[in-house]
């Protein structure tokens, strides 16, 4: 699986049950799993299994993922940097080599051999080596960190770089792929020490929402 399993649980109803909403075929339909495709052999599987149970302990049940955040700008502290750098380069990575349409939006050309050497490797890169920019997502009056919220991942450009926009685990993570110096932002999550510094955004107002929402309001007139 591209997003871990686990990831999916908070959108799941009584019947182990989430909704997904596509534009093609427009319409609502029940998603059970996540989405499912063979893609590892079995001892890549175990190497990649400890950076999503290091992830899921880590952001769940130690609680590195708040509940709820007031400021605009969250620190986590306490990071495992090199499990935390491997769980989030493993996701993209998995992406990129998905044959699923719903992943066709991340392409990483060279790069794709690059971070499948580092993943194998156990080598994490440095922070300004495939550098992460996160936002938490929350609920404009609760300020509850959203978590019902993952969304089919693409390709962005910040002060022209490509970056590809995931959403999982209450936040959207944009990954930066490129060769060339990243904006300085983009070496906060996390730094060597294991402090990510991520800002907050209300999930109402995150721009991929509101074009799906308008983009899916224009279809049913149509």
């Amino acid at each position: 699986m591209w997003i871990p399993k686990f990831l999916y649980r908070p959108l799941y109803d009584e019947k182990h049950r989430a909704i997904e909403a596509k534009l093609v075929p427009r319409g609502f339909k029940y998603l059970r799993k996540g989405y499912r495709e063979p893609l590892l052999c079995k001892d890549c599987e175990g190497i990649i299994s400890r950076f999503e149970t290091y992830f899921a302990t880590a952001w769940y049940e130690q609680g590195k993922c708040p509940n709820k955040v007031r400021d605009n700008v969250v620190q986590v502290t306490g990071l495992d940097y090199t499990l935390f750098r491997l769980f989030h380069l493993s996701v993209l990575w998995r992406a990129s080599v998905s044959k699923r349409e719903e992943f066709s939006g991340v392409q990483l050309g060279l790069h794709e051999e690059r971070i499948r050497r580092m993943i194998l490797a156990g080598d994490p890169g440095k922070p300004n080596q495939y550098p992460l920019f996160v936002n938490f997502l929350v609920t404009p009056d609760t300020r509850e960190v959203q978590q019902q919220i993952i969304m089919q991942p693409g390709a962005i450009r910040v002060e022209g770089h490509r970056v590809y926009l995931f959403c999982f685990g209450g936040c959207a993570w944009y990954y930066l792929v490129s060769s060339h110096a990243s904006p300085s932002y983009f070496s906060y999550a996390p730094s060597l020490d294991g402090v990510l510094t991520a800002a907050v955004q209300d999930w109402t107002d995150f721009r991929p929402v509101r074009a799906f929402a308008k983009k899916y309001r224009t279809s049913s007139v149509s």
